[in-house]
């Protein structure tokens, strides 16, 4: 399948994984938020889970694409 070629399907698993890995850090940041008594404490850790969360769609769009060529690849 690979023949010296880009493996799109393993890409596309190793973005699944930074996805899984940056979700769970996300739900850390969104627990300990909750517990957060200081404003500007919450304020800081919502801007790290926007950032996290953008960086979690990102990945997740680039997972899509290369499972996608590697479709298109297999079809090939």
């Amino acid at each position: 399948m690979n023949n010296g070629l880009i493996n799109y399907a393993l890409w596309a698993n190793e973005y699944e994984e930074q996805m899984q890995t940056l979700n769970r850090k996300i739900l850390a940041l969104k627990k300990e938020c909750k517990t957060c008594t200081a404003v500007c404490t919450e304020l800081e850790l919502n801007k790290r889970i926007t950032g996290l969360y953008s960086m979690y769609l990102e990945c997740k769009h680039t997972a899509q694409m290369m499972r996608n060529r590697a479709k298109e690849k297999e079809a090939a």
